[in-house]
């Protein structure tokens, strides 16, 4: 999602930023992030996502 193979790391955390405001939905931000994020036909790496919210 951050981190891809062929890419420096702050490439995947300018993404990131870009991705974030447009999840807006609180209870679907993750379904969201991942969709924008995650192609599942070319990732093949395990992902691990957290989403801590109050």
């Amino acid at each position: 999602m951050i981190e891809h193979a062929n890419e420096l790391i702050d490439e995947g955390l300018d993404r990131l930023a870009r991705t974030v405001p447009a999840c807006v939905e609180a209870a679907s931000f993750l379904d969201e992030l991942l969709d924008a994020l995650v192609d599942p036909q070319t990732r093949s790496d395990d992902i691990c996502a957290i989403h801590i919210s109050r």
